[in-house]
């Protein structure tokens, strides 16, 4: 029986030019990448019809197999934070497809002086829960990214991966009160960048 090396070992393999890794590592995130794409997908109802949870993943994955190649992850913190990207870039990009498809444009063109993402934004009033559009969920996002550092971190990983605070606390090197500090405290930012509204 083949042992499964640790993934800190990978984490190294993968940086020093192993070609194998990046496919360990997908394999590593694969589990938190399906459960991240069940999660999310009831958010996106007009997806939901056409796409299931394990599409959204095997999109997910691929997109994280091709960003290894350029990526270096220097932590499992790192690594799970790029799967969840890529989950979050795999549903916004079928989102626009699918409002490319009702609007008979080429995701990929524009038409007009209208983006490919207005058009989503426009055709997905009714495709989520939580922001109510498309264009919600990108400024969702993008409330996300404008964090500090290490709240953007938490974010991420409890909104995201559903880390506990104990493993949120020991990828941060923190103690388990200043990961529910810094939870509190992007929540707040994100209530107020958001103008009350965050997905639930």
């Amino acid at each position: 029986m083949t042992m499964t090396p640790p993934l800190d070992e990978v984490l190294r393999a993968h940086r020093a030019g192993d070609v194998k890794a990046a496919g360990m590592l997908v394999e590593y995130c694969h589990d938190r990448v399906s459960w991240l794409a069940e999660r999310l997908l009831p958010n996106f109802a007009r997806v939901a019809r056409h796409e299931r949870p394990s599409d959204v993943a095997q999109e997910a994955l691929m997109s994280l197999w091709r960003s290894l190649s350029t990526t270096k992850p220097e932590s499992d913190r790192h690594l799970l934070l790029l799967a969840g990207k890529k989950v979050r870039e795999a549903l916004l990009d079928l989102a626009r497809k699918q409002a490319g498809k009702r609007h008979g444009i080429d995701h990929q063109e524009t038409q007009g002086d209208v983006s490919p993402e207005q058009h989503a934004a426009i055709a997905a009033i009714d495709d989520v829960t939580g922001p109510d559009t498309l264009d919600d969920w990108s400024r969702f996002h993008q409330a996300i990214d404008n964090l500090p550092e290490n709240e953007r971190d938490v974010a991420l990983l409890k909104w995201f991966m559903n880390a506990k605070d104990e493993t949120i606390a020991a990828l941060l090197g923190v103690s388990e009160s200043t990961t529910q500090r810094l939870w509190r405290d992007a929540k707040k930012r994100i209530n107020e960048e958001m103008g009350g509204e965050r997905p639930r």
